[in-house]
């Protein structure tokens, strides 16, 4: 039994000597250098873990720590190798731009090994480039030179960062400035540029600038307009500006005087400002800019062209009454704030000045029937003892009134409207003021008649009763001859007033105004008009 189990403890140590036979095998494949007799020439380095894979040139040596080794022995054993089992001898071109070579020693051996491409030094870290001009078309930018480069890569991102495309090689010993023209209005752009050094057939680049941000700016403004609102008012209009987020609105009392910012704005779609801190009768000068707001900073374009406006007093408001058979106006206004007074015009010319700007009210008297007037009255201030003015009022007009002889009438006898001839043609008037053909004729029926036709000469032409076109015995003073223009119409386009006699008054142009003619002289002095019919009113 004794034998049996010592035969067995054999069998059982052999068994456990082979386990760790193999297992040594195994770890042999991967141990430290210094327990394998080998010759390091039959060494070949298959990965250097160093300090920086990349170092900038200073013009100065550089060095770099290498924190592990990794070998391959001819039968393609890899062999680790950590900071306590080697040495740096040396290190090789480790000044200039280019991969570094590094002579190490190693424990156990006795010659050394040169680490190929142990690391790179590029090219010295470029300055970001700089921004010279920023405009809404164009950007300008300039690199500065680094010692021992061949050249420079200028880049650009249109994403924020998140991509950047090289737009411009600059070779060194050349100008390094660049006009980017690819640029839109309120955009943003960065900007970085590269070194780099070629070296045999490739190129070595340096670690990429810092970048440089530009936001295109916007349109310029345009103020459009500078609005007198009342006394001490000022409303500055504007053009809304694309992607504006505000504006600034500046004024001086001198066009190229000192200005101040006045107003600001903050938001994009606002089209004006009004400035109640004005002087009555006092110029001021505007300018307004731009308000562009980004992520990190708000920015004010250029200022807009500079326009000016000045402020008088508004505009009256009056009305007027015809009283005393005709023979008296009174004229009333409302009070206008800040004058001092106002002028009263008639037909033009200065009737009154009132000098208490809480008057407000002007009596004429003493008229005939027949007198035509007309008023109008304008507020002032004082601006350095001279008055400024306000805009007229509307005039209010007293007409004349006729006093009809209709038994004249009936017998032919229009003779006053000879008085008529030259009064101005105005398109749709109705009054001596000045009238067209159809306002003429109309006034005619309604103050010599007392009968009211209608206004257009289309309309009169189908009224009234009709008199024979071809029997002109016909005709008495005061019927209306309506013509046609062209071949074949026959709607009535202008009207006349029959004198008799064969003679007519009309209002015929704004170049003849009213006139009185031969009825046969019109058709063949006017070869398009043709008579149509004729009509009576009264």
């Amino acid at each position: 039994m004794k034998a049996y189990i010592k035969e067995k403890f054999k069998v059982i140590l052999a068994i456990t000597i082979m386990i760790f036979a193999v297992c040594a095998l195994i770890v042999s494949n991967e141990i430290r250098a210094q327990m394998l007799p080998i010759a390091s020439e039959e060494l070949k380095v298959v990965y250097c873990e160093i300090d920086k894979e990349f170092c900038d040139y200073t013009g100065k040596p550089v060095e770099n720590d290498i924190h592990r080794i990794i070998f391959a022995d001819k039968s393609g054993n890899r062999i680790v190798m950590y900071k306590e089992d080697f040495k740096i001898v040396k290190y090789i071109d480790n000044i200039e731009v280019g991969q570094v070579k590094v002579e190490v020693s190693l424990d156990g051996y006795q010659e050394t090994i040169v680490i190929e491409d142990a690391f790179t030094i590029r090219p010295k870290k470029s300055p970001k480039p700089q921004i010279t001009n920023a405009t809404r078309t164009f950007t300008d930018l300039i690199l500065e030179e680094v010692h021992g480069a061949d050249g420079y890569l200028l880049c650009k991102s249109k994403d924020n960062g998140n991509s950047y495309m090289p737009i411009k090689d600059f070779k060194s010993g050349k100008a390094l400035v660049y006009t980017d023209i690819d640029i839109a209005s309120n955009e943003v752009y960065l900007y970085r540029v590269m070194t780099y050094k070629q070296v045999d057939d490739g190129f070595i680049f340096g670690e990429p600038s810092e970048t440089i941000k530009i936001y295109t700016p916007l349109e310029d403004p345009k103020i459009t307009n500078v609005k007198n609102v009342s006394h001490n008012t000022l409303r500055v209009e504007w053009a809304i500006v694309d992607g504006a987020d505000g504006y600034q609105v500046y004024r001086s009392d001198k066009i190229d005087g000192e200005y101040t910012l006045l107003a600001e704005i903050s938001d994009g779609m606002t089209m004006s400002y009004s400035d109640s801190s004005c002087e009555c009768g006092k110029t001021f000068y505007y300018y307004i800019k731009v308000c562009q707001k980004t992520d990190e900073e708000i920015f004010y374009g250029d200022a807009s062209e500079v326009v000016s406006g000045k402020t008088t007093p508004e505009k009256v408001s009056l009305r007027g009454t015809v009283s005393d058979k005709e023979t008296k106006v009174t004229l009333t206004w409302k009070k206008v704030s800040g004058v001092l007074g106002y002028e009263v015009y008639k037909n033009n010319k200065l009737v009154a000045q009132i000098e208490n700007p809480d008057t407000l009210t002007w009596i004429d008297s003493g008229l005939s029937k027949d007198e035509e007037a007309s008023y109008r009255v304008r507020a002032y201030c004082m601006y350095k003892d001279k008055k400024i003015y306000g805009s007229f009022s509307t005039n209010f007009v007293k007409e004349v009134v006729i006093v009809t002889n209709y038994s004249a009438i009936v017998s032919g006898n229009l003779s006053s409207l000879m008085q008529y001839q030259g009064v101005p043609y105005v398109g749709g008037g109705t009054s001596p003021r000045g009238w067209d053909c159809s306002g003429f004729t109309q006034w005619v029926m309604k103050n010599y008649y007392g009968v009211n036709i209608p206004k257009s000469a289309a309309d009169q032409g189908r009224g009234g009763k009709t008199i024979s076109l071809t029997d002109r015995a016909s005709w008495r003073p005061g019927d209306i001859l309506c013509y046609t223009y062209g071949k074949g119409s026959k709607t009535v386009r202008h009207v006349a007033l029959y004198l008799g006699n064969g003679k007519m008054i009309h209002a015929l142009s704004e170049k003849h105004d009213t006139l009185i003619q031969d009825v046969d002289f019109y058709e063949t002095w006017d070869s398009k008009t043709r008579l149509y019919t004729v009509k009576r009113y009264y």
